[in-house]
């Protein structure tokens, strides 16, 4: 296969979601809050006015391990006026804290990994070894895949029938 000229280069992402129990929830104490969240105390309060301690405490007053995640992030950020984006981050960081997801994880259990990678070759390529049976044997040698949806030049997604786990490929021009 020839390769496509370098002044269409694509990037390519990979996007996997697997589902997985749920262990039980560890002790933690408030020491252990930031690193559990994935982010330091000291970020967390420059950018919203409170710590993990003071956020886990107003979250657990109000009895959040028991809301879905997006009553929780409404609530953090209408209740304290805090951005969308942070609002998100408080959310995820208490949820892990509080043992309702681990890193990587959505609250539904499934896991979801990303890989990113600038390619030497126009988005066409990439496309046609997802898209195409012939060209989709070769890169998924020894694996089976069902297409759910396949978008010209713009991305692949894919189940693998083996466990049901989702992949999918995102192609975007970097020109």
């Amino acid at each position: 296969m020839p390769a496509p000229p370098a002044a269409a280069r694509p990037r390519l992402y990979l996007r996997c979601q697997r589902s997985r129990l749920r262990p039980p929830a560890p002790t933690v104490t408030p020491s252990d809050y930031a690193r559990l969240a994935g982010m330091s105390d000291e970020s967390l309060k420059a950018r919203t006015g409170c710590g993990w301690e003071k956020w886990v405490h107003s979250l657990d007053n109000v009895n959040a391990t028991a809301w879905p995640h997006r009553e929780i992030a409404r609530y953090v950020h209408e209740t304290y006026k805090v951005p969308s984006w942070w609002a998100q981050t408080i959310t995820v960081g208490y949820e892990r804290v509080r043992g309702l997801r681990e890193a990587g994880q959505r609250r539904g259990g499934g896991f979801v990994v990303n890989k990113s990678r600038t390619m030497k070759s126009g988005v066409g390529a990439p496309y046609r070894w997802g898209s195409e049976p012939r060209e989709r044997a070769n890169w998924f040698a020894g694996v089976k895949v069902a297409v759910r949806s396949a978008t010209k030049n713009t991305g692949v997604r894919f189940t693998l029938t083996e466990d049901g786990t989702s992949l999918e490929v995102r192609l975007e021009s970097k020109g």
